[in-house]
């Protein structure tokens, strides 16, 4: 059960299946006794235990079935939970004086389910009454008088004594385990907003345009990640695609991720010149990411029916170029300086020409750097072959079979995002 977001009330410390592990821990008990049941001597009855492990036994029944028909548990359950196993206690160890010192020590597991379930108030609650249980029952059972001195003797002596002692460090235990999970709660809600933000980033949809088919998918990483991809269209009807990977992870990244795609949202609604665009993104966003955040990111302008294609590359991995016939991928050139490393350096496009049936691969770090269990790295030679492999492809369908590769290399969840554009030119109409 994952914790809720918000800060866990006293009945939600504890999971509901704990409820199930106490019955059971109950169950075993009764088997137990019922297979030991006459073990006491033809002269002793064994009324006291047979009540108070039957009773245990039918609201046991009842637990199951109430578990059972709403698969969680109740509140009132539990307290009643905690008395019937003190009272099927009790009635054993007054039936069986001899043994009596050996099953008290079940008490202490009644214990710590008060404090699993109520902290510190439950366990020392619990151990007080467990101590009183022991002794009244021991009494009886020895046909001792039942008195406050002799209660105190027999306390002492059987050790019970020190029970509520025990209950007060059990919960103390289990407070700091409730703080623990606390903090977990709320990295969990923080995490959940973080990863709806970044889901809000990424377009669903590809904007059409003539003479080209784009198509992209993303791997998500166990925490939030840095990674993200846009489509905007820009004032002369051209097409900006943009894939940007920010340095480092979680809240911290997304915060710059958004501040990015704000940014270059409101840039390229005014601006269809590729090379002041991205100068312009990266002069606002230099003061935001100093001292020790930044971007990398290629930045595409597509034109409409036409196989010309602008590019900037700010220290991005550098995109694979397929032509129809070559034997593999050509890379991009490396490209210019990261976003917040400069904050009034001029970004130059570079032209490329790519012909019908051409396509240009962009992705992420995230695919060459996933390790598998051995720590090797899935790399670029292996993503490359890959491509290659693929290359005939659509781009839709290229996308995942990169992907499922780094997953079959990886052999597990990956630790960063793994994004992946492609973008083929189509066949004259």
């Amino acid at each position: 059960m994952r914790p809720q977001a918000g800060r866990p009330t006293l009945w939600q410390t504890a999971p509901p299946e704990s409820d199930v592990a106490v019955a059971l821990f109950r169950t075993a008990f009764i088997v137990g006794f019922s297979v030991l049941g006459g073990a006491s001597g033809p002269d002793r009855s064994t009324a006291p235990a047979w009540i108070g492990v039957c009773a245990a036994a039918l609201y046991t029944f009842v637990l199951f079935a109430v578990w059972w028909r709403r698969r969680r548990s109740l509140a009132w359950l539990r307290p009643l939970a905690l008395v019937v196993d003190i009272i099927m206690i009790t009635g054993v160890v007054a039936t069986y004086d001899v043994m009596a010192l050996r099953v008290k020590d079940v008490y202490y597991l009644v214990i710590f389910a008060g404090g699993m379930w109520y902290q510190a108030p439950g366990a020392l609650v619990t151990a007080v009454l467990a101590t009183v249980a022991y002794v009244i029952g021991y009494s009886l059972g020895a046909d001792l008088p039942l008195t406050p001195a002799s209660a105190l003797h027999t306390a002492y002596d059987s050790g019970a004594f020190f029970m509520p002692a025990v209950g007060y460090a059990v919960g103390v235990l289990f407070k700091a385990y409730s703080r623990d999970l606390l903090r977990l709660a709320e990295m969990d809600h923080e995490i959940g907003l973080a990863r709806t933000l970044q889901d809000q980033l990424v377009p669903t949809v590809v904007p059409p345009l003539p003479g080209w088919d784009i198509s992209y998918c993303m791997g998500r990483a166990r925490e939030v990640g840095g990674d993200m991809y846009d489509f905007v269209t820009l004032p002369d009807g051209s097409l900006l695609v943009t894939i940007l990977d920010m340095a480092g992870k979680s809240v911290y990244g997304l915060v710059h991720l958004s501040l990015l795609h704000s940014q270059l949202h409101d840039v390229a609604s005014r601006n269809d010149n590729l090379g002041d665009l991205v100068t312009e993104l990266a002069r606002r966003a230099y003061p935001e990411l100093q001292p020790d955040s930044y971007a990398a990111g290629v930045f595409l302008k597509l034109t409409p029916g036409s196989g010309r294609v602008e590019c900037v590359n700010c220290g991005h991995l550098s995109p694979l170029i397929l032509t129809p016939g070559a034997a593999e991928p050509a890379d991009l050139s490396p490209g210019q300086p990261i976003i917040g490393a400069y904050e009034a350096y001029q970004y130059r496009p570079k032209d490329l020409a790519i012909p019908t049936g051409g396509a240009i691969v962009c992705y992420t770090d995230g695919l060459v750097e996933a390790r598998n269990g051995k720590g090797s790295f899935y790399g670029e030679e292996r993503l490359r072959k890959t491509v290659t492999e693929n290359a005939n492809l659509p781009p839709g369908t290229l996308c995942s079979a990169m992907l499922e590769d780094v997953r079959r290399f990886v052999g597990r969840t990956a630790a960063d995002d793994q994004t992946v554009l492609v973008l083929r030119r189509a066949a004259e109409e």
